[in-house]
């Protein structure tokens, strides 16, 4: 894009550009097919052989993706197109790290929204975002997982300030502006739709105004709520499997889902159960390419940790519907981030099947903020308020441990084990 100055169909920037060559030489000199595949590099004498080289290899996948995040990342690199590439490489790196800060921050601020009161739980889903181990990878390389979860992280702060403080113009232009940047980073937002969508016509505002509109329809906020996730779900399925990879047209959506469909009844389930626990361990710590695990200790103890904030969660809620007390917009906002996981995994699954390999975990990070929020308010509806302290002490020392032991004992040693 730099070197033409505009934005190209995709063959044509692909052959007008040098890009092939200098891909393949960058590949080359990283050691790239050794350490994904412990294997020798292809040989490509010059930029046709690099071309066919790469597209024989797979790795010309990133030019369909959306361009959001390469239209900013060439303005960012302008003034550095002199430098060197490991230059532009840290720049692009840092463009990442200043993402996932955003991230952290809407999550501790919509953590205050959740419980004005208690910091030891906003500031441990803060924490938890930080030293995730798969989020620390992430954030820090070159890549449009952590604008795209900057993106996401702020349509949610949006759709909690709307939930809050009551539906208005500006904060309803803010969401859909929210909205339309992340669904130009990356495909995996596309849950954020129905959303966005759930949320505005479930949220206090909103249902109380059709509520005195349409007195005669009696509907339950419940009710109303259920209707609006299965319409949002239905949405979503449809949006997945038009942007998928199953080798037909995508407005051809009814063959699609007759594809898909066919799919599940040919695999077996053992082969999709596989899928979904490879998807568990690399949201926490798989990296590379799914190709630098943990032992399998480590994911044993996390499968308790997750189970115990799930069950922890869904026991607050349960509690909060009995007792039917404090602010109805956190309720709502507590709705919203069940709705949210559902319809993540939801888009997960599908595109689990339509692709027919595991997800990767940097695929759940849009959904980062309902994760988060979740997983540690779970966590601390085990504990007496008096125990919140030590408990916050207690996952701040885990949070560091565990991101430590992931990233210095696996990760770095994989990619840099001459340099160490």
């Amino acid at each position: 894009m730099m070197d033409l100055r505009q934005l190209t169909p995709t063959q044509d920037g692909w052959s007008a550009t040098t890009i092939p060559s200098e891909v393949y030489r960058s590949l080359q000199e990283s050691h790239f097919w050794e350490l994904r595949y412990r294997r020798p590099s292809p040989v490509a004498q010059d930029p046709q052989t690099a071309s066919e080289t790469l597209e024989r290899e797979n790795m010309t996948g990133a030019v369909s993706h959306p361009p959001l995040y390469y239209v900013l990342g060439a303005l960012w690199l302008a003034p550095l197109r002199s430098t060197t590439i490991w230059t532009q490489l840290y720049a692009l790196r840092l463009l990442s790290v200043l993402a996932s800060v955003v991230s952290v921050w809407v999550v501790y601020r919509a953590g205050r929204w959740l419980s004005p009161e208690d910091d030891f739980r906003r500031l441990s889903a803060g924490l938890f975002v930080v030293f995730l181990p798969m989020h620390s990878f992430m954030g820090a390389t070159a890549s449009n997982d952590a604008m795209v979860e900057m993106w996401a992280s702020m349509m949610f702060l949006f759709l909690f300030w709307i939930g809050y403080y009551g539906l208005s113009t500006g904060r309803a232009v803010a969401l859909l502006a929210a909205l339309c940047l992340a669904l130009l980073t990356k495909r995996t937002s596309l849950f954020l739709i129905p959303v966005a969508l759930v949320g505005v016509l479930s949220c206090p505002d909103v249902f109380h105004w059709w509520a005195r509109r349409f007195p005669c329809l009696k509907v339950r906020w419940g009710l109303w709520l259920l209707l609006s996730v299965v319409m949002g779900g239905a949405l979503l399925i449809v949006l997945v499997v038009c942007s998928g990879r199953l080798g037909i047209s995508w407005w051809d959506a009814a063959d699609r889902l007759q594809q898909l469909t066919e799919r599940i009844t040919t695999r077996g389930l053992d082969q999709y159960v596989l899928h979904t626990l490879l998807g568990f361990a690399s949201f926490w710590a798989n990296f590379g390419w799914m190709n630098i695990p943990l032992d399998i200790g480590w994911y044993i103890i996390l499968a308790f940790i997750s189970l115990g904030a799930g069950l922890g969660w869904l026991k607050m809620l349960l509690r909060s519907c009995r007792k039917q007390d404090g602010n109805p917009s956190v309720r709502w906002m507590w709705a919203v981030c069940g709705i949210s996981l559902l319809l993540l995994a939801a888009q997960m699954s599908v595109s689990m099947i339509a692709r027919d390999r595991p997800p990767q975990g940097r695929y759940l990070f849009p959904g980062m903020v309902p994760i988060a929020l979740c997983l540690i308010w779970g966590v601390f509806e085990w504990f007496p308020e008096r125990y919140r302290a030590p408990v916050f002490w207690g996952l701040v020392v885990w949070w560091v441990f565990f991101d430590g032991a992931a990233l210095f004992g696996y990760m770095l040693p994989y990619f840099y084990a001459g340099r160490m």
